[in-house]
């Protein structure tokens, strides 16, 4: 068993196209523990934050962009209980078609990786460069669905792997009332 809890708040700087965001999740996993091979863990836990600036598409300016900087934390990770602690920053760049769609590019760029061991060896954890092109559109409804097609850069640790994988994703939020 195991349970996740989070937030995510984004602000408008005054009335410009300038605002912030920041967010967090704590996650607690494994509740019953579990023998790592190394000791008996209790749980394991994560904790995720990012927090960064945007600018949004405006009627005079077609033009948005933003800036995030995230941040992995763990505790007692996978079947080693590894602890690291990973960063990476996000970048897009879109361009508004109309008030409805907007096309662009966005991008995670790994910062700091992690390598742990001596036990069973060193294990090294990164964030993965990843490069994408995405369309967003908003419904009527309120609605808003992003899909986006890209690709991974991998970097062959230990002789495996291909130099790019293609990823593909979407995800759509359905507001439930007007401010929920």
């Amino acid at each position: 068993g195991g349970g996740v809890v989070g937030f995510n708040m984004g602000k408008q700087i005054n009335d410009s196209p300038w605002g912030v965001q920041f967010g967090g999740t704590y996650g607690s996993y494994d509740w019953k523990g579990r023998n790592s091979g190394n000791e008996d863990t209790i749980s394991q836990s994560q904790f995720f934050f990012t927090g960064g600036l945007y600018r949004k598409a405006s009627a005079d300016s077609p033009f948005s962009m933003g800036i995030m900087y995230d941040m992995m934390v763990n505790d007692n990770f996978g079947s080693r209980s590894d602890e690291p602690f990973l960063t990476q920053y996000r970048l897009q760049f879109g361009y508004a078609l109309n008030a409805r769609n907007e096309i662009g590019t966005w991008m995670a760029l790994a910062d700091r990786t992690a390598n742990q061991g001596p036990v069973g060896g060193v294990m090294t954890y990164r964030a993965e460069n990843t490069y994408n092109l995405y369309l967003n559109h908003k419904f009527v409804s309120g609605a808003q669905s992003v899909g986006w097609i890209g690709a991974a850069q991998n970097s062959r640790i230990a002789g495996g792997g291909t130099l790019y994988s293609f990823v593909f994703g979407n995800y759509t939020v359905v507001p439930m009332t007007e401010r929920l």
